[in-house]
């Protein structure tokens, strides 16, 4: 991070995404279904956000995704909190 201390923290990343789905039932137990619904797909995801500091060890955090994989195409927003149990930093020489 450019600004270990800033209160505001945006950032953007990205990286390969996968998507495991493994479809499973009594209705389609053995079935074609089951086979056809049982696919690992790969791709690519992109993110950004902001960590809010508000007090020393605790943030908040706002983030949207984007999955672009083979099997589908999905966005997402997500919201959470962190607690730092030492916010001690290193120094640099």
């Amino acid at each position: 991070t450019f600004f270990p201390s800033a209160w505001l923290r945006p950032y953007v990343g990205g990286g390969v995404a996968t998507h495991v789905v493994n479809a499973d039932g009594r209705l389609i137990d053995g079935t074609f279904v089951e086979r056809a619904t049982d696919v690992i797909a790969v791709g690519i995801a992109g993110n950004t956000g902001a960590e809010l500091r508000v007090v020393s060890h605790i943030a908040l955090d706002a983030q949207a995704r984007y999955d672009f994989l083979s099997l589908a195409r999905f966005g997402s927003l997500r919201i959470g909190a962190s607690y730092y149990f030492d916010t001690s930093r290193p120094r640099l020489p």
